[in-house]
């Protein structure tokens, strides 16, 4: 496994994910990739002792509208029927379990109580421990120059250390994919894009916080390191917040995107981008949060880069110009919760046990723009960010700007 020439293991995003694994996706085969990968960190630090952070918190799901809360239904009926709990509940059970919310202006919301949140870097460590243990070797900071094919067929790659003999070559480079899938000898525009994705930590309170919701008996008082444990995603606000270290860690989609590394390649390797409190703030300004939890204390905004596709939906497949060529990049915003789930079937068709690849109706390249715009866009549909968690709801891109104003 080679690893970018700027980039080492646990570095980049994945040191500052949100570490959120949620199951509440709106296809069921998105919903089993990352149930599949809920089960495997569980029982990672059993098999290698390395700790990933994991605990099971639960997720709510906030509905402000009827359309919200009858897509929430939807996605709640797809869980139950391949076995995931999950249930509709009240703005006033929402009260129930986490005090802390403001629920006056809901109508509905959806409990998974079996999602969870781990450290996304002790999750990445763990994993190569596992991959080390069977054989796997692991190349930092190694820059693959060009793909070598032979008769259509992938032959090896040649590094910036030397030729490497292969009979399968993954592109599973995240944001580097696109540059990656050009150095082919039989170059693929592989259709993904980064921008910035922003995210707010505040800092435990030392003294009480009184709820904004409201209840029959009265008001609930909690000091934020009390703070019920459950992953909290309101799509009408575009937010999400999670406990963290006793603080709250809030991250959002804004409607306007911005794309980055538009003149030149990414060569960040921490990827802490420079704060941009203008951009982030109406995700912070009511009716958006309320601060969702009535929070206050302590704030810092944190920036990096989040790569996504035309779609929202990760690419997954094999190429046909280029036999046992696979490409697994794109997963906007959610590698966590899907990389365990999308490695499995890529696995078994590694090793033709079953077509399981072919069969998953993700993202098909041959229907995927083959360039792209001079400043970076994706042709279609100005890829950067097709807002995440509005994909929950099975909405388009629609009342969104980009930008930029670049048209389709």
């Amino acid at each position: 496994m080679h690893l970018h020439p700027s980039y080492r293991l646990a570095a980049g995003s994945t040191r500052f994910c949100a570490g959120i694994l949620s199951t509440a996706r709106h296809l069921t085969i998105e919903q089993k990739m990352a149930d599949y990968s809920n089960k495997l960190y569980h029982q990672l630090e059993q098999e290698t002792g390395i700790q990933t952070g994991y605990i099971r918190t639960g997720s709510i799901f906030l509905a402000q509208t009827q359309d919200r809360l009858i897509s929430l239904k939807r996605v709640n009926s797809r869980l139950n029927v391949i076995g995931i709990p999950s249930e509709i509940i009240s703005p006033k059970k929402v009260a129930e379990l986490h005090p802390l919310l403001n629920v006056h202006d809901l109508v509905g919301a959806m409990h998974v109580p079996e999602d969870a949140v781990v450290s996304s870097a002790d999750v990445a460590l763990a994993l190569a421990s596992a991959a080390s243990q069977n054989g796997v070797q692991i190349y930092d900071r190694t820059s693959i120059l060009h793909v070598m094919v032979r008769k259509g067929q992938v032959t090896g790659v040649e590094t910036d250390k030397g030729q490497i003999q292969c009979q399968y070559f993954v592109n599973c480079a995240g944001q580097w994919a696109y540059e990656l899938g050009l150095s082919n000898e039989e170059p693929v525009s592989i259709p993904l894009h980064a921008c910035e994705h922003f995210y707010l930590l505040t800092r435990p309170l030392e003294t009480p916080l009184q709820s904004n919701a409201p209840s029959e008996d009265s008001h609930f008082v909690f000091n934020l390191v009390s703070l019920p444990p459950f992953s909290i995603v309101d799509a009408d606000g575009r937010i999400y917040i999670r406990n963290w270290q006793g603080g709250i860690l809030s991250g959002g989609f804004e409607k306007n995107p911005k794309p980055i590394f538009t003149e030149g390649k990414n060569q960040l390797e921490i990827q802490n981008l420079q704060e941009d409190w203008d951009h982030f703030e109406p995700l912070l300004s009511p009716p958006a949060s309320d601060a969702r939890t009535g929070g206050s204390g302590d704030r810092e905004v944190g920036e990096l880069p989040e790569t996504f596709t035309p779609d929202m939906r990760c690419i997954m497949e094999s190429l046909l110009q280029c036999r046992a060529t696979f490409v697994l990049p794109g997963m906007n915003s959610a590698g966590l919760s899907f990389g365990g789930g999308a490695g499995k079937p890529l696995l078994s068709s590694l090793l033709r046990r079953m077509p399981e690849l072919e069969a998953l109706e993700i993202v098909k390249l041959v229907n995927c723009p083959e360039t792209f715009t001079p400043d970076m866009r994706c042709i279609m549909g100005e890829s950067p960010s097709v807002q995440g968690y509005f994909v929950l709801a099975g909405m388009n891109s629609a009342g969104l700007s980009f930008g930029g104003g670049a048209g389709k």
